[in-house]
């Protein structure tokens, strides 16, 4: 929906370079993954196109809605129950850094690189 809502085309099809005509299954495209967007519609594939297609005749109508674009911690956008599942994840998950300096990090690379700092 995102070229609709910016007013570059006005259906989606129309776009060239998104996965629309695929999870329509109007053509064949390796580089989109259409089974599992089309799995959330049916397991019926016929029915899946239908359905996924009132999805986005569903959205062209319905406009801009700011609920999809609230967006938590500056990092999520997505229900409360999402973003505490993901920041479980990321936590359990949390790679070991060093707090490293910003002059340091300057020097080091002034430095390394034989270039003036400005």
């Amino acid at each position: 929906m995102n070229p609709v809502r910016a007013g570059i085309v006005e259906f989606p099809e129309k776009y060239p370079w998104n996965g629309h005509l695929s999870y329509l299954g109007k053509v064949k495209d390796d580089l989109v993954p259409a089974d599992l967007v089309l799995s959330q519609f049916g397991k019926n594939r016929s029915l899946a196109h239908r359905r996924y297609q009132q999805f986005v005749l569903d959205g062209l109508t319905a406009g801009h809605q700011e609920k999809y674009y609230k967006v938590k911690d500056q990092r999520y956008l997505g229900e409360d129950e999402f973003v505490e599942k993901i920041e479980g994840l990321r936590k359990s998950h949390e790679p070991a850094y060093w707090e490293i300096p910003l002059a340091e990090i300057v020097r080091e690379v002034v430095n390394g690189m034989r270039i003036p700092q400005d």
